[in-house]
């Protein structure tokens, strides 16, 4: 009788080991399918301003311009990214939204002036408060007009 009752006490412990690891396994898995970080970024469609998930604004100098003369205006934030990641940081998902026309004078190389940024330093009050009328206002098709205009322009000024 003392013989199958540490037989029986011998197989416990092994049953309880293959639970356990299939518990263990059964984690790692979930670790590897479950998201655990989003990140979001988002641009302004007026000013060309970005923000993450953490909420740092990386303002542009017509978000500085457009806030000095009206101290109320709030950026109208537009997702253009949603990415999901594991415990592991591997991405999980990625959604890419409509980007605003704005973006592509928000883009320069590492160290160089962006189109956007010329135009508030080169521009007078006057030409900056019609572009952003424009951006405010405009459908998308007028926003991609007016940014099409600003990039040839600053082209044949460079060229």
């Amino acid at each position: 009788m003392r013989a199958d009752a540490a037989g029986g006490s011998h197989v416990w412990w092994w049953w309880a080991a293959a639970f356990g690891t299939i518990a263990v396994l059964v984690l790692l898995s979930a670790a590897m399918v479950v998201p655990v970080r989003t990140v979001e970024e988002q641009v302004d469609p007026v000013t060309g301003a970005e923000r993450e998930t953490t909420g740092e604004v990386r303002a542009t100098l017509l978000l500085t311009w457009v806030q000095r003369r009206n101290p109320q205006y709030a950026p109208d934030w537009v997702t253009v990214s949603h990415r999901q990641y594991n415990l592991f940081g591997q991405r999980l998902s990625r959604d890419e939204g409509r980007v605003p026309a704005i973006v592509r004078l928000t883009t320069a190389p590492a160290g160089a002036t962006t189109a956007l940024d010329a135009l508030v330093a080169l521009g007078n009050d006057e030409q900056i408060a019609g572009f952003v009328a424009s951006m405010r206002a405009g459908g998308s098709a007028e926003r991609e007009r007016v940014v099409g205009e600003i990039l040839e322009g600053l082209s044949a000024l460079g060229g």
